[in-house]
């Protein structure tokens, strides 16, 4: 989501580093099939910091406008454990908010990635980093087909 002006940012004095966000970003790129201009970086933010930033309840939010060469996501911290569910659901998350970083607004059809909450129809990441064998169990526990690209 992108944050009111009238809103003091989260701090980026918690930086997040590893495979699962590496691995996110490229996925996002390979969604959208381009690149933000920009050097992409995540931090954490608490729930309480993106609620004031953003005015309610969200996964992640990155900066309307971008200073110099950095381009800052935050990420909620509860999907800053190691599971298959958060896999999907941090590559989900940066996907929608590189959709921001590229110039795109919050959709009105509940099938897009750009959809202003996270839905289990719109996790585009799922056949990314669901485990082979694991597609049954997911359609049956999250209800949900993997979707693909949305229509712009």
């Amino acid at each position: 989501m992108l944050a009111p002006a009238a809103h003091a940012e989260p701090p980026t004095d918690r930086p997040l580093t590893g495979a699962r966000y590496t691995a996110s970003l490229a996925a996002a790129v390979e969604f959208w099939h381009a690149t933000p201009p920009c050097e992409v970086r995540f931090y954490a933010a608490t729930d309480a910091e993106l609620t004031q930033w953003i005015g309610a309840g969200t996964a992640g939010g990155v900066r309307g406008v971008q200073q110099g060469d950095e381009c800052p996501v935050w990420v909620g911290p509860e999907y800053d454990t190691a599971s298959v569910v958060n896999r999907v659901m941090v590559c989900t998350i940066v996907t929608h908010e590189t959709g921001h970083l590229l110039g795109y607004e919050h959709s009105s059809d509940p099938a897009s990635v750009m959809w202003p909450a996270l839905a289990r129809a719109t996790w585009p990441c799922a056949q990314r980093f669901v485990p082979r064998g694991m597609g049954a169990w997911w359609r049956e526990t999250y209800g949900a087909e993997w979707a693909t690209r949305p229509a712009s």
